[in-house]
């Protein structure tokens, strides 16, 4: 029983330490949206996959957090992270793009009703 045990949790650390090798290869050809080299990529396909890629990735390291159901481009364009989750929930104030999808009835978070938001100034 405990051989057993001590197999699996040697086999359970090798596979999270194997995942987290891969993604950290993954990552770092990945260019940050503050790289000034993803400016205008909105007007061919293949920057949108990459610009999608690398939003996706911050999505999934925590670092852009929207309040839409499908996260906005607003404000991954403008070089920062994506705050609109927090702050819609503190002042309901959240950028353009996100006060559009709330209005369209996206908004993710609960207890939140779309005649609350306001975009920001």
């Amino acid at each position: 029983m405990f051989r057993s045990l001590s197999l699996r949790i040697v086999l359970s650390v090798t596979f999270i330490l194997s995942a987290g090798t891969v993604l950290g290869r993954e990552m770092q050809g990945m260019k940050m949206p503050s790289d000034s080299s993803n400016s205008g990529m909105g007007h061919n396909m293949k920057g949108q996959a990459k610009q999608m890629a690398t939003k996706d990735s911050l999505i999934a390291w925590g670092k852009y957090n929207c309040c839409l159901k499908k996260a906005c481009n607003e404000c991954y364009r403008d070089g920062e992270n994506c705050n609109c989750l927090a702050t819609v929930k503190k002042t309901r104030i959240v950028c353009e793009e996100c006060y559009q999808g709330w209005q369209k009835g996206e908004g993710r978070v609960h207890g939140i009703k779309r005649n609350q938001v306001k975009a920001e100034d």
